[in-house]
């Protein structure tokens, strides 16, 4: 998702900014800058106020999400740090579980199931 030109995703519940390029096992690409290579190739650059569910679905980041993101922003703790290793419930906004590679962890940037 991007935010406040801020892009970042969602891992167990709190959001962080994707500072390097991040490959996912449903085989999407999210650069820092906003730019996503989705599993079919296509090519897209989040917008402010947009994200991209697993199937690769563009949508607007929903009101209560960003409301979140502000609040959390403003408290110092969505500081955009990373936690390598962590597992399960990334996002890049809110979806059914998530909008990324739930269940997954993350290592040297790459999503792996």
């Amino acid at each position: 998702m991007k935010h406040k030109g801020a892009v970042m995703f969602v891992k167990n519940g709190q959001p962080q900014r994707v500072d390097h390029e991040l490959k996912l096992s449903e085989g999407i690409t999210v650069q820092p800058d906003g730019d996503v290579t989705l599993k079919d190739g296509s090519k897209l650059t989040l917008q402010d106020g947009q994200m991209v569910t697993l199937d690769s679905k563009v949508t607007t980041i929903p009101q209560e999400m960003t409301q979140s993101l502000d609040r959390e922003s403003s408290g110092g703790s969505a500081s955009g740090q990373t936690s390598p290793g962590a597992s399960s419930g990334s996002s890049l906004g809110p979806g059914s579980n998530s909008t990324l590679a739930p269940g997954s962890s993350e290592s040297s940037g790459t999503e792996n199931r």
